[in-house]
């Protein structure tokens, strides 16, 4: 049963070099780790692609044989993966028993071969993770050919400095969540950003740099942009958040298991 993660964000809010540095992190760890690259117009890529979705098409034959802007053709490009979903299946079949075939010190699962953690490097149209069918459809038929997957949103640190710009991007991230149907985690890109854009960047640059990795909720909370949503309630028909951000904390748990059972 392979795990892995979709790994999605707006263009340039580092998804590639995420990939990167989390294929690093795992080969550091003796873990076996591939990375799909899915987007037909990231190339080269920073990290070695076990498969690329150019080679079964690329963004500037979809645009010149169709007529297309790079956004028509980056979903026609979508669409025509999941008209062709047996060759993704086919190749990722491929990378997973040439990876279990390698010799290394990863742990073993109950039947014996080690796990490959699969990453997959995702475009970055908005459209694609919020409102488009084909790359939920894609993400579907990978659950159930057996792959348990978690989205990694990545966005850019800055968006906290501005309450307008924090709110968007909850609510980008909640229709996200929502549209994908995945475990969900988001991830704020650039810290080392923050403190050039003023005063209220360099406090939030503070307190995310002292709890890089665990956010307690308290701590959340004592965020000034947090702090203007916390009467806030948004209601679903099935969840209530308050504030805003546990909309996304809640689904960590899963990710959270599986990233104690990968490491």
């Amino acid at each position: 049963m392979p795990f892995g993660e979709i790994v999605i964000g707006s263009p340039g809010s580092g998804k590639s070099t995420y990939a990167y540095g989390k294929y690093q992190l795992l080969m550091a760890l003796n873990r076996k780790c591939i990375v799909v690259n899915l987007d037909p117009a990231n190339d080269p890529t920073p990290y070695p692609s076990a498969i690329s979705l150019s080679e079964l098409i690329t963004l500037q034959d979809a645009m010149d044989e169709l007529g297309l802007g790079p956004n028509g053709g980056m979903l026609y490009c979508m669409e025509y993966l999941e008209q062709n979903f047996d060759w993704l299946e086919g190749r990722l079949k491929e990378e997973l028993e040439r990876s279990s075939n390698e010799n290394t010190a990863s742990p073993a699962t109950s039947s014996g071969k080690p796990d490959t953690w699969v990453i997959f490097d995702l475009p970055g149209q908005v459209e694609l993770s919020t409102n488009h069918n084909s790359l939920k459809a894609i993400v579907d038929k990978l659950s159930k050919v057996g792959y348990r997957l978690a989205a990694v949103h990545l966005c850019d640190a800055h968006y906290v400095t501005d309450t307008a710009k924090y709110v968007s991007v909850l609510l980008l991230s909640l229709r996200t969540m929502f549209h994908m149907g995945l475990p969900h985690i988001n991830v704020l890109s650039k810290l080392d950003l923050l403190s050039k854009y003023g005063e209220l960047g360099t406090l939030m640059y503070a307190v995310f740099s002292e709890y890089p990795f665990n956010l307690t909720k308290h701590q959340v909370q004592t965020s000034i942009l947090t702090s203007t949503l916390k009467s806030k309630i948004f209601r679903t028909s099935r969840t209530l958040f308050r504030p805003p951000i546990h909309a996304i904390r809640l689904s960590q748990w899963r990710y959270v298991t599986w990233w104690k059972i990968l490491v």
